[in-house]
């Protein structure tokens, strides 16, 4: 049996990133990301200069790095984006490898945008250039509307002010909440993003392009981290006797992961231990 090669994190996700950039994907780009819990960022004054403000959006590398595995609160993904359909669409892969003694684990996890919902999208549905009668009933309604908005003109700024100022009292009372609760949670539940998301596929293709672009992915991603094990004499036999599963039953798709110890899909899979570098491998 040959000698395990020795090799580090970064040589793998190198490889890894350098195959999946390969693919031919229009649009697809990959960057690196970093998450932190919410209640957990206020112990970290560069990711929150001010308790009352916004969390930085941009992490200093010296935060994160060799943060892996000492930090529970923190964890650091490299993020491969695919937007399809001029942005209606998009999928990201969000991926990271570590070694714990001699395991290697490999996590991975998709998340998906679904179109706009349609009643967002009523400006896509006003002609270029209006017909002339559609112009003339505009004017009509605006004349016959607009002595009833003079008229109703003060009560419309006093509706604002008291907006303005109830707007002024929920700022008042989240500021006195985050200065009497150390775990305020300053994360967020949702992005605007997916708030205003359909709860479906607009159209069959774009379904049809997202699993396409999934299935691609998934194998691709799969068969570097084999071809990477491999070349460094680490029997990979039972990461190849599950592929189809792995790939099949979501471990991958499904926001799943793939644990090099441990390897297991669907109902009744058997998981089995696969040993990886030992001393060899340095996180």
């Amino acid at each position: 049996m040959l000698k395990p090669k020795e090799f580090d994190l970064t040589q793998l996700q190198q490889k890894v990133s350098s195959s999946l950039a390969l693919l031919g994907i229009a649009g697809v780009y990959e960057e690196e990301v970093a998450f932190v819990s919410g209640t957990a960022i206020r112990s970290k004054p560069s990711l929150l200069p001010n308790i009352c403000g916004r969390p930085a959006t941009v992490i200093p590398e010296e935060e994160v790095a060799g943060a892996e595995g000492e930090d529970d609160q923190l964890r650091r993904y490299r993020c491969l984006r695919v937007p399809a359909w001029s942005g209606e669409v998009a999928v990201a892969l969000l991926y990271r490898f570590r070694v714990m003694g001699d395991n290697l684990y490999v996590e991975a996890n998709w998340r998906g945008l679904l179109p706009i919902a349609k009643q967002y999208q009523n400006v896509d549905n006003i002609p270029n250039k209006p017909r002339l009668m559609v112009l003339f009933s505009r004017f009509v309604l605006n004349v016959i509307i607009a002595p009833f908005y003079m008229a109703l003109s003060p009560f419309i700024i006093l509706i604002r002010i008291i907006n303005a100022y109830e707007g002024y009292r929920r700022r008042a009372t989240l500021k006195a909440s985050i200065l009497d609760n150390p775990l305020f949670n300053y994360g967020a539940d949702i992005s605007l993003r997916e708030r205003f998301s359909s709860d479906e596929y607009e159209k069959y293709f774009q379904y049809l392009d997202k699993e396409m672009y999934v299935k691609i992915i998934d194998r691709e991603f799969l068969d570097e981290i084999v071809n990477f094990l491999d070349e460094h004499n680490i029997d990979t036999s039972i990461i190849r006797e599950r592929a189809e599963a792995i790939l099949n039953h979501g471990v991958i798709v499904s926001g799943g992961n793939i644990n090099a110890k441990n390897v297991a899909a669907g109902q009744g899979a058997i998981a089995g231990v696969m040993k990886a570098v030992g001393s060899h491998a340095k996180g």
